[in-house]
């Protein structure tokens, strides 16, 4: 225990490290967010997102005048989406419209309480306090709020009913003005203008949607394109533009819907980021939580690594040596928090056995195939919100080879998710490969009997691809992520180990 201890790692979630700021790697996504610019931050479930927030509003807090997080764990999907659509029955106004709308009036909201969290002065505080408690701002939860907007919302409709005849819709001019109206709370609006004599920019973050599971498609294309369209008109509204900006940090796996429908708009383009791995950034990573435990002068990556783990390690299935860092790094899909978590691994598990420092080149494959199993099964465990019979798919690969032609891929996917049209196979294709779940090469680069073959993955490069379907030939081959093989139970591939490549 005394060994483990003496090089533990650090905590893998960065929201609740405790020594954040020695363990933070200043990427460029950091540099790009550090604006006064409203952003769009997406990446999958472990990639860092929460970590950039943290480096916005703890190490760079002094490049704004307040920063404040919203935490939005405990919205629940489904309740939301059933108060809209009572909305939308009630105005003849469709969902994510209506969902635009609740969002620009939530986050105006936030925008206000947190310019009472920062301010010396007691008037706009006092001021602040008591519309926030008049728009029920007095619970803390998220959901509460959200839903509480939806409720005021109803209430004023049908109060303004009583003030005149019926339009042909069914709703009079002040009721069809209400829906489209913001601020709804015109106190709100008076107290915005007053804090744009705010000395500085107030940063709003909108986070932690990654652990909600309670969702259907409606209901995340309603609630994540409202969400990205409420910022792209705040951060334009002049009422916000010089004083307050958001970053929004969505997961991916989540907000495909919403990306198709509103992210490949020229008016997200510049202000919507990615946030992806290379390997220097995880050099990086593993250095700042090495370097403690080191004995050795240099900060160099290799010098430091060399320390605790071997140069090379021997692949056995293909009679290979790789860089072992190079071999735990494509047992991941790219994510921080794989590669510490196999890091850690195979520190404990070797501190269990052996008093040496270094930990031998022999015992890693067998402690990164363990860990792989534990990382794949939570990955899909993920990814089965969205994909409910993914788990069912993978391990259709039991004995197999993990390295099959395009065809037999997309006849595999038909088949077990019961896909009825070729766009739907395409569609599922296309998104599968951009959560990482396998790669692609051409037909050309391909054999038998190779000691390893390269093959183009999503979590490699500086961007996605939303139409890989369209850029393969059906007697292309897909592997999957080396992560994925003691899930699926495969069989040693016949095309060597497979390498993602950008």
């Amino acid at each position: 225990m005394a060994r483990k201890q003496a090089r533990f790692l650090g905590k893998l979630d960065a929201a609740a490290d405790d020594n954040f700021k020695d363990h933070f790697v200043e990427s460029l996504d950091l540099r790009r967010l550090l604006t006064n610019d409203s952003d769009i931050i997406y990446g999958s479930k472990g990639v860092g997102k929460t970590a950039l927030r943290r480096a916005l509003t703890e190490l760079k807090e002094d490049h704004f005048f307040a920063t404040k997080t919203v935490n939005l764990d405990d919205i629940s999907f489904a309740q939301a989406h059933t108060a809209l659509e009572k909305l939308r029955d009630t105005t003849s106004t469709e969902v994510p419209t209506l969902a635009r709308n609740i969002w620009r009036n939530l986050l105006a909201m936030y925008c206000l309480e947190a310019v009472a969290e920062h301010v010396t002065d007691d008037d706009l505080r006092n001021a602040i306090m008591a519309t926030l408690a008049s728009e029920g701002f007095a619970s803390v939860e998220s959901n509460k709020r959200f839903i509480g907007q939806i409720e005021r919302l109803l209430v004023r409709i049908a109060e303004a009913g009583l003030d005149d005849q019926p339009a042909p819709l069914g709703l009079n001019t002040k009721q069809l003005t209400l829906v489209n109206t913001f601020p709804s709370n015109p106190d709100v609006e008076a107290l915005l203008r007053k804090c744009t004599e705010l000395p500085g920019v107030v940063l709003i973050c909108v986070d932690g949607f990654d652990s909600i599971v309670d969702h259907t498609r409606e209901s995340r294309k309603a609630i994540f394109a409202g969400l990205i369209d409420a910022i792209q008109k705040s951060s334009n509204d002049l009422r916000f533009k010089r004083r307050f900006c958001f970053k929004a940090f969505l997961p991916q796996e989540l907000t495909d819907d919403a990306h198709a429908s509103l992210w490949d708009s020229d008016k997200y383009l510049f202000n919507t980021h990615y946030v992806r791995w290379g390997e220097s950034d995880f050099q990086s990573l593993i250095r700042r939580r090495l370097i403690p435990y080191s004995r050795t002068k240099s900060g160099q990556f290799a010098d430091i690594w060399n320390e605790h783990m071997p140069e090379k390690v021997r692949n056995d299935a293909h009679k290979l040596e790789e860089q072992t860092f190079s071999y735990i790094l494509r047992h991941t899909l790219y994510r921080p928090r794989q590669i510490l978590t196999h890091l850690q691994r195979i520190l404990d598990k070797w501190d269990e056995v052996s008093e040496a420092v270094r930990v031998d080149p022999t015992f890693i494959p067998q402690v990164v195939a363990a860990t792989n199993y534990d990382l794949a099964r939570s990955v899909v465990g993920q990814l089965e919100i969205k994909y409910p019979l993914l788990g069912v798919f993978m391990q259709s690969f039991n004995g197999l080879d993990s390295t099959i032609m395009v065809s037999d891929f997309l006849e595999r996917l038909r088949r077990l998710f019961s896909l009825t049209t070729p766009a739907d196979t395409s569609k599922l294709f296309d998104d599968l490969f951009n959560c990482g779940v396998f790669g692609v090469a051409p037909r050309e680069s391909v054999n038998k009997g190779r000691q390893k073959s390269d093959f183009k993955f999503a979590f490699v490069g500086d961007r996605l691809l939303r139409s890989v379907h369209a850029t393969v030939e059906h007697d292309d081959f897909a592997a999957l992520s080396p992560m994925f093989h003691e899930y699926c139970g495969c069989a040693a591939s016949a095309y060597g180990a497979v390498i993602p490549i950008a």
